[in-house]
């Protein structure tokens, strides 16, 4: 399980894409592809309207749970959720999703609690990385056909005739 004493001392987000760095080994091990999404967050997106039960939600956990003010809680996962980014960018990964303003606008309630969702919230995910996948999918199986000369993966004469 987890335990603080089982990690080096060093910033959350070096720990964080350490962490991500070792599941990506692990899953190209096996011969998978690797995508990572950077989860949407409770107010994390400038200009987000929170619904009444979402911006009660924030304020107890200001008050009763962390005891921290919400905007130096939101400044310090901007600035983690910035070096996740340049390091994206630094190093030209393709299947990395920044998914942090997906909720952004919502007319139902998505969050549980500030980093966590109820089932809409999950339903909103889910069709956006199944979007990603079909996409990605579809790419490696376009390159695959275009290699065999066999067209694309949503022609249905290429479906039939396999």
């Amino acid at each position: 399980g987890y335990r603080q004493s089982n990690y080096p001392k060093m910033p959350y987000g070096s720990l964080f894409i350490s962490k991500i760095k070792q599941m990506e080994a692990i899953s190209r091990s096996v011969g998978a592809d690797f995508l990572w999404v950077l989860n949407p967050q409770m107010d994390i997106c400038s200009g987000e309207v929170l619904l009444e039960s979402e911006a009660s939600m924030k304020s107890f956990f200001e008050r009763e749970v962390w005891k921290i003010s919400w905007n130096d809680y939101i400044s310090s996962s901007q600035k983690i959720f910035s070096i996740l980014r340049d390091e994206i960018k630094d190093s030209k990964k393709t299947n990395f999703h920044d998914f942090t303003c997906l909720f952004n606008p919502h007319d139902e309630q998505v969050y549980s609690d500030p980093n966590h969702y109820v089932d809409a919230g999950h339903r909103l995910i889910a069709k956006r990385i199944s979007e990603l996948v079909i996409e990605h999918m579809d790419g490696a199986l376009e390159n695959i056909s275009g290699k065999i000369g066999q067209g694309s993966f949503r022609n249905p004469a290429f479906r039939s005739a396999n």
